[in-house]
């Protein structure tokens, strides 16, 4: 991740100044100082990317973390050699000019101003000049004097989220903003309002100024399949930054993509679906096998299939699976639910690390589960209890700074 991306988002500058001030963290100990669960801390380190390093179960600041923490104080506290003058960030996204006790902050894709940072600018008597930013968010907490007291400039800013009266006091002070909205909703609602106005034309989205103003023209998605299918009894599906919703049906599936090339649909005795940022609906009969890899994907499949398996990374997926005898989840940083039917019994398998598993399991009563658990202090687990069956169904789950939740539907008093 860029640098300026990854300290844009105050919760990652806090974790970079924890691990400034203490050295090193655990994950436990970073979960503490920032009150966050274990899949929104996993998600946040992730997004730190080369920034932190991880040495014997603890987490150290790399050089780059450590240039970030220095630009993080130059920004909220004002970085001073002897003379008192703030040092210029050799980046120029975040640095200085004359006056010197002004900061500016440019060419980030989002930017909040929190309550610290204003109080920090007051107390170092700083003023921010803020340009060519994509969204800019201003905490509500943040009062409209305060605000007007720090704030230099604003300009060539996308979407502007503020209170009125926020908005209000710095009014002067701003020039060139695209839309300044109370709420995300007021955004959703803003963009659903220009898709209306320019259907079948490119719609316009906010991004980072690059000098010619804050807007540039984006395609809409367009329908690059669709069409009935030849019935498969395998699916492989591979997902990034993109929606499916897989329906038990008749054979069918429509794909709508921002470019033709972000898909690729193989057909045959295996279906086998590629897709880069696109959405796609696909109905098929039941199968005997379904292989899928989401990557910042949502998911939602409805089906009967016999074996499969699951990897998802930093995506969301509702499971309701019928008919299953092996079923094996890889999630990393994900939240995955649903319910699972096992009707003779088979086996579930599941690793997972900072993520959410919660499953409902549909077990006929001849039907046995034993399980073997291993999970670190940070994690909690919950299977159901050991039983006899005729059939057995045997559950394993490794779990690392995660939760995992199974109960059967005759166990959820349990």
């Amino acid at each position: 991740m860029d640098i300026f991306e990854a300290i844009s988002n105050e919760t990652r500058r806090k974790a970079i100044k924890i691990l400034k001030e203490k050295g090193k963290a655990s994950f436990s100990d970073l979960m503490n100082e920032l009150g966050l669960d274990s899949p929104s801390l996993a998600f946040h380190l992730r997004k730190l990317g080369d920034l932190i390093e991880k040495v014997n179960d603890e987490y150290v600041l790399t050089e780059e973390g450590i240039r970030a923490y220095k630009i993080i104080t130059e920004v909220e506290g004002g970085v001073k050699d002897e003379k008192g003058v703030i040092e210029e960030s050799d980046q120029g996204n975040f640095s200085t000019s004359f006056p010197s006790n002004v900061i500016r902050i440019s060419n980030v894709a989002v930017y909040e101003i929190s309550p610290d940072l204003v109080k920090s600018s007051k107390e170092n008597k700083n003023k921010l000049r803020i340009d060519n930013i994509g969204i800019l968010k201003i905490d509500d907490s943040v009062s409209p004097e305060d605000l007007k007291e720090i704030v230099d400039e604003i300009s060539n800013v996308g979407v502007l989220i503020c209170s009125s009266e926020c908005s209000s006091s710095i009014s002067s002070k701003m020039s060139r903003v695209g839309i300044i909205t109370s709420s995300n909703g007021d955004i959703l609602r803003t963009f659903s309002l220009l898709d209306k106005l320019f259907s079948g034309l490119p719609t316009v989205l906010p991004t980072v100024g690059s000098g010619q103003g804050v807007f540039s023209i984006g395609k809409r998605k367009t329908t690059v399949f669709d069409s009935p299918i030849q019935p498969s009894k395998a699916c492989d599906v591979e997902a990034n930054g993109s929606t499916l919703t897989l329906t038990q049906g008749e054979p069918h599936l429509k794909v709508e993509c921002h470019s033709p090339d972000d898909a690729e649909v193989n057909l045959g005795d295996k279906m086998e679906l590629e897709m880069d940022g696109c959405s796609a609906v696909l109905s098929l009969p039941e199968l005997e096998k379904l292989n899928m890899e989401v990557d910042g994907s949502k998911a939602e499949v409805n089906i009967s299939v016999k074996q499969v398996s699951i990897e998802a990374d930093g995506s969301k997926a509702d499971l309701n699976l019928a008919g299953c005898r092996e079923v094996s989840i890889d999630s990393d940083a994900s939240y995955i639910k649903g319910k699972l039917g096992f009707p003779s019994g088979g086996t579930l398998d599941i690793d997972v690390d900072a993520s959410n598993v919660v499953f409902t399991l549909d077990l006929p009563d001849d039907v046995g589960v034993a399980s073997a658990v291993d999970s670190d202090s940070s994690s909690y687990v919950r299977v159901p209890p050991m039983r006899q069956g005729e059939k057995n169904l045997k559950i394993r789950a490794d779990v690392d700074a995660g939760e995992v939740v199974i109960i059967t539907t005759r166990d959820r008093n349990w």
